[in-house]
């Protein structure tokens, strides 16, 4: 999943930003756990200026498509969060990883048919096989990694409404 770009213009000042969405935040560690916890838990930290944080989707563990990374600034008014939406890192590197060993076992199998049926010019089952294996399982990660994502689409939502809720205070009603 490809990052999104986004920016929460805040009135509050820096140090205040800064401490609101610390205080609405588990803290570093129980993002170590985050996988286990329940749908629609936001978790993470703040550190200095930077900001992390995971929307949880239940069942779906490191492979939640919804992490926030940013970046708090000032500004003359208050301050401005800078912060790509996106699948964590995790994800993102095991799920490279897992489809490049898929595609590669396509490609080697594929070569191997090619190669046994260029050489004896009988068919050539066994590697066959292990390339249209390699290929399935390709499309089929693909696809489960479009579920994925699909799912996610609400915890994106969570994310944004998260950090407004916290960023962008709203005036007081009138009790009446």
């Amino acid at each position: 999943m490809r990052a999104h770009r986004c920016a929460i213009a805040s009135p509050l000042s820096l140090e205040t930003a800064r401490q609101r969405l610390a205080d609405a935040l588990p803290g570093r560690r129980a993002t170590l756990g985050a996988g286990f916890g329940p749908a629609g838990v936001v978790r993470g930290y703040v550190q200095r200026d930077r900001v992390k944080l995971v929307a949880m989707h239940a069942g779906l563990g490191v492979w939640s498509p919804t992490a926030v990374r940013g970046r708090l600034r000032a500004t003359a008014t208050g301050c401005v969060l800078d912060y790509s939406v996106g699948w964590g890192s995790i994800a993102r590197v095991l799920g490279s990883v897992s489809l490049g060993a898929f595609l590669l076992v396509f490609a080697g199998g594929a070569a191997a048919a090619v190669a046994q049926v260029g050489h004896d010019g009988r068919g050539a089952t066994g590697p066959a096989v292990v390339a249209a294996g390699g290929l399935a399982a390709a499309l089929l990660f693909t696809g489960l990694a479009a579920a994925v994502r699909a799912a996610g689409r609400d915890q994106v939502v969570l994310l944004h409404s998260w950090l407004a809720q916290r960023l962008v205070p709203r005036p007081p009603t009138p009790a009446g």
